[in-house]
Protein backbone atom coordinates (compact mmCIF):
# COMPACT_ATOMS: atom_id res chain seq x y z
CA UNK A 1 0.00 0.00 0.00
CA UNK A 2 0.85 3.73 -0.44
CA UNK A 3 2.57 5.85 2.26
CA UNK A 4 -0.29 7.38 3.55
CA UNK A 5 -3.13 5.40 4.92
CA UNK A 6 -6.02 4.94 3.09
CA UNK A 7 -9.55 5.96 3.58
CA UNK A 8 -11.46 3.21 2.93
CA UNK A 9 -9.69 -0.62 3.04
CA UNK A 10 -10.81 -3.57 1.96
CA UNK A 11 -9.50 -6.51 3.12
CA UNK A 12 -10.47 -10.14 1.65
CA UNK A 13 -9.47 -13.30 3.11
CA UNK A 14 -9.97 -16.21 0.58
CA UNK A 15 -9.48 -20.11 0.91
CA UNK A 16 -9.14 -21.91 -2.57
CA UNK A 17 -10.65 -25.14 -1.24
CA UNK A 18 -13.76 -23.21 -0.16
CA UNK A 19 -14.62 -20.15 -1.79
CA UNK A 20 -17.82 -19.47 -0.61
CA UNK A 21 -16.19 -19.00 2.55
CA UNK A 22 -15.19 -15.27 2.13
CA UNK A 23 -14.72 -13.16 4.84
CA UNK A 24 -14.57 -9.26 3.86
CA UNK A 25 -13.00 -7.02 6.41
CA UNK A 26 -13.63 -3.51 5.60
CA UNK A 27 -14.29 0.04 6.84
CA UNK A 28 -16.44 0.77 4.18
CA UNK A 29 -20.42 0.50 4.39
CA UNK A 30 -21.43 -3.19 3.10
CA UNK A 31 -24.01 -1.48 0.37
CA UNK A 32 -20.96 0.35 -1.08
CA UNK A 33 -18.66 -2.43 -1.43
CA UNK A 34 -20.30 -3.28 -4.92
CA UNK A 35 -18.81 0.27 -6.15
CA UNK A 36 -15.76 -0.13 -4.60
CA UNK A 37 -15.07 -3.30 -6.17
CA UNK A 38 -16.35 -2.55 -9.30
CA UNK A 39 -14.23 0.18 -9.71
CA UNK A 40 -11.31 -1.15 -8.49
CA UNK A 41 -11.87 -3.67 -11.33
CA UNK A 42 -12.82 -0.93 -13.87
CA UNK A 43 -9.02 0.68 -13.17
CA UNK A 44 -6.89 -2.91 -13.58
CA UNK A 45 -9.21 -3.30 -16.84
CA UNK A 46 -7.90 -0.04 -18.28
CA UNK A 47 -4.42 -0.44 -17.38
CA UNK A 48 -3.76 0.75 -14.21
CA UNK A 49 -2.66 -2.16 -12.49
CA UNK A 50 0.03 -0.39 -10.25
CA UNK A 51 0.95 -2.65 -7.14
CA UNK A 52 -0.80 -5.93 -8.26
CA UNK A 53 1.93 -8.43 -8.00
CA UNK A 54 3.93 -9.24 -11.35
CA UNK A 55 5.44 -12.62 -10.10
CA UNK A 56 4.42 -16.20 -10.53
CA UNK A 57 1.44 -17.60 -9.25
CA UNK A 58 1.69 -18.35 -5.72
CA UNK A 59 -0.01 -21.36 -5.18
CA UNK A 60 -1.56 -21.35 -1.57
CA UNK A 61 -4.93 -22.71 0.50
CA UNK A 62 -5.76 -18.58 1.65
CA UNK A 63 -4.56 -15.69 -0.23
CA UNK A 64 -5.39 -11.80 1.34
CA UNK A 65 -6.22 -8.83 -0.84
CA UNK A 66 -5.77 -5.68 0.70
CA UNK A 67 -7.51 -3.17 -1.54
CA UNK A 68 -6.94 0.53 -0.86
CA UNK A 69 -8.86 3.65 -1.57
CA UNK A 70 -7.88 7.40 -1.31
CA UNK A 71 -11.18 9.32 -1.70
CA UNK A 72 -9.50 13.17 -1.99
CA UNK A 73 -7.43 11.07 -5.05
CA UNK A 74 -9.48 8.88 -6.34
CA UNK A 75 -7.48 6.16 -6.50
CA UNK A 76 -6.64 2.83 -5.56
CA UNK A 77 -3.57 0.24 -4.24
CA UNK A 78 -3.45 -3.32 -3.55
CA UNK A 79 -1.40 -5.91 -2.27
CA UNK A 80 -2.15 -9.28 -2.64
CA UNK A 81 -0.18 -12.44 -1.60
CA UNK A 82 -1.36 -13.87 -4.69
CA UNK A 83 2.11 -13.36 -6.48
CA UNK A 84 0.39 -13.03 -9.68
CA UNK A 85 -1.71 -10.02 -11.02
CA UNK A 86 -4.46 -11.84 -12.86
CA UNK A 87 -5.26 -14.19 -10.11
CA UNK A 88 -5.44 -10.94 -7.64
CA UNK A 89 -8.27 -9.34 -10.17
CA UNK A 90 -9.92 -12.51 -10.62
CA UNK A 91 -10.06 -13.50 -6.93
CA UNK A 92 -11.62 -10.06 -6.69
CA UNK A 93 -14.08 -10.80 -9.44
CA UNK A 94 -14.96 -13.81 -8.02
CA UNK A 95 -15.83 -11.59 -4.60
CA UNK A 96 -17.88 -8.98 -6.32
CA UNK A 97 -19.64 -11.87 -8.23
CA UNK A 98 -20.40 -13.13 -4.78
CA UNK A 99 -21.97 -9.98 -2.73
CA UNK A 100 -25.43 -11.20 -3.62
CA UNK A 101 -24.93 -14.16 -2.32
CA UNK A 102 -25.20 -14.99 1.90
CA UNK A 103 -22.38 -16.69 1.80
CA UNK A 104 -19.74 -13.92 2.49
CA UNK A 105 -18.91 -12.62 5.85
CA UNK A 106 -18.28 -8.99 6.35
CA UNK A 107 -16.84 -7.90 9.45
CA UNK A 108 -15.55 -4.15 10.27
CA UNK A 109 -12.09 -3.00 10.76
CA UNK A 110 -10.95 -2.33 14.12
CA UNK A 111 -9.58 1.23 14.05
CA UNK A 112 -6.05 0.71 14.21
CA UNK A 113 -6.04 -2.26 11.75
CA UNK A 114 -4.76 -1.28 8.29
Amino acid sequence: MALSRPDVLIRIHYCDKHPENVVIMTNARTEALDELLSAFLQDCMFGNMTGLPRGPLVERDHYEVKIGYWLDGDGFSVESDAGDAYLTVGLTAHVLGSLAGDKLTIVGLLPDVG
